[in-house]
């Protein structure tokens, strides 16, 4: 009975062990990454200013989107 009790205890501490791994370790990592994301979701909703492009200088909506239709002197052209 003893080895039984032995196996449930550890299958229980490993799951545990493999839910903190696969579930709360990943959140953790980047916890920096969702704390920008919200707080910028929260300032675009109340309109206090643009949030800034994570990972550069410059601000939001000031570099092209890539919707205007480019020269054709600028597209590259078949050999």
């Amino acid at each position: 009975m003893s080895f039984v009790t032995g196996w449930v205890v550890v299958g229980i501490m490993w799951l545990f062990f493999s839910s903190f791994c696969v579930g709360l370790f990943p959140l953790w990592q980047g916890r920096k990454t969702m704390a920008h994301t919200v707080k910028s979701i929260i300032m675009d909703i109340s309109g206090k200013k643009h949030p800034v492009t994570h990972g550069r200088a410059s601000v939001a909506g000031t570099e092209e989107d890539g919707l205007e239709t480019p020269d054709e002197n600028s597209a590259v052209k078949p050999e």
